[in-house]
Order: C-alpha cells, then sequence, then structure tokens
C-alpha cells in the first residue's frame, strides 16, 4: 500500500511540474521549503515517504498484527 501510495503522489508532482516553466517550478520549491528551493526539494522528496508511512500505520492499525 505504501509504495502505490508514494508512487500516486510522485505522479502527481510530475504531472503538475511537467506544464510549469524552470521559474515557475524554482518558485514553488521556494514557495514550500519556507524561502529556500532545497527546502521544497527536501518537502517534496519527503511527501511519498510520509503518504507511505501513514498508509502502513492505518493499515497496521486496522489488521491488528504486530509486525
Amino acid at each position: 500500500m505504501g509504495v502505490a501510495s508514494g508512487g500516486l503522489t510522485a505522479g502527481g508532482i510530475g504531472m503538475t511540474a511537467a506544464g510549469m516553466s524552470a521559474a515557475e517550478i524554482v518558485g514553488t520549491l521556494a514557495t514550500i521549503g519556507g524561502g529556500t528551493m532545497a527546502g521544497g526539494l527536501a518537502m517534496v522528496a519527503l511527501a511519498p515517504l510520509a503518504v507511505g508511512g501513514i498508509g502502513y500505520g492505518l493499515y497496521k492499525l486496522f489488521t491488528g498484527s504486530r509486525f
């Protein structure tokens, strides 16, 4: 489930970025990252991991398995 969630999140980000110019991408990354493009890249890179982790946690919560 986490892999699928991460793939869909990354696909959505890719589709959004495909229609943008370089200046728009840099500006958006800087906005997401609190003023720095590096921070924005970190946030975008962590998004699929966060979605996958939340999905995995919910799965474990509702299935009741320990591992």
